[in-house]
């Protein structure tokens, strides 16, 4: 009768111990799960590409207040794409003199792709503009491309692109760089034959339609995604007509 007794104190301890070892398994599970919630939230990273379209200086970048560059970004140059902890960022860009040119803050949400370009460098900071880009890659036989208009100056003028090539063309026209946006038409990349030599020219629209930009050797690959950055620098004067010297710049994003 004991040794009954006993054994069913066993079992009634036995299936109390289960229950709790289930209970504990599913605590268990549960931290385990939201600890994974919270990692990933916490490790759904952006990305970014950082352009320097501010003629004649070099910049670093920061992203709370950790190093993102290596070192200086060429004048008209463009950075690696970094990976950014997604959520709401403080970017600061540096110059060769270690001053901190761009103070700003930027919300990134996970798994997107952003580019951001400084420029217009006045009163010792640069202005900066934040573009989400889609990276899907090109489909076969194609390009990817955009083309940047940045820049700002006090006569801010406004200019028609072309790409040319024996397979494909593209036009746009009286576009204009406004502060911290850009010519939303023109933020997406547009798909183009490739692999391809283009021309590429750009004018000023004014009265004398000053060719700005003539290169007639824009090589485009296949499955290849570009921004061709035009920009103009003061600092080399301007024509007879009183338009400013533009650069041309090929920016690889993939």
């Amino acid at each position: 009768m004991s040794t009954h007794i006993s054994g069913t104190s066993f079992v009634v301890y036995s299936e109390a111990f289960t229950d709790m070892k289930k209970t504990g398994l599913a605590l268990l599970a549960l931290t385990l799960l939201v600890c994974s919630c919270s990692k990933t939230s916490d490790t759904r990273m952006a990305k970014i590409k950082f352009i320097n379209a501010y003629p004649s200086s070099t910049y670093r970048f920061a992203a709370n207040d950790k190093d993102l560059t290596p070192g200086l970004i060429q004048s008209n140059q463009g950075s690696d794409l970094i990976e950014i902890l997604n959520g709401t960022v403080r970017i600061k860009g540096f110059d060769k003199r270690n001053s901190a040119v761009i103070d700003t803050s930027i919300k990134l949400a996970p798994f997107k792709n952003y580019t951001m370009i400084g420029y217009d460098a006045r009163y010792n900071t640069l202005k900066s503009s934040l573009i989400e880009d889609d990276l899907t890659a090109p489909a076969s036989g194609k390009a990817h491309v955009r083309v940047v208009y940045a820049f700002v100056g006090g006569d801010t003028l406004r200019v028609n692109t072309r790409l040319r090539s024996a397979n494909d063309f593209w036009e746009t026209t009286g576009r204009a760089f406004s502060d911290h946006d850009y010519d939303a038409r023109y933020r997406a990349f547009k798909a183009v034959a490739a692999p391809g030599t283009y021309q590429f020219t750009v004018t000023a629209n004014k009265s004398t339609n000053d060719m700005v930009i003539n290169e007639p050797l824009v090589n485009l690959a296949s499955g290849k995604i570009y921004t061709l950055l035009v920009n103009a620098d003061m600092s080399g004067g301007r024509s007879s007509n009183g338009v400013p010297f533009y650069t041309l710049s090929i920016i690889q994003h993939n």
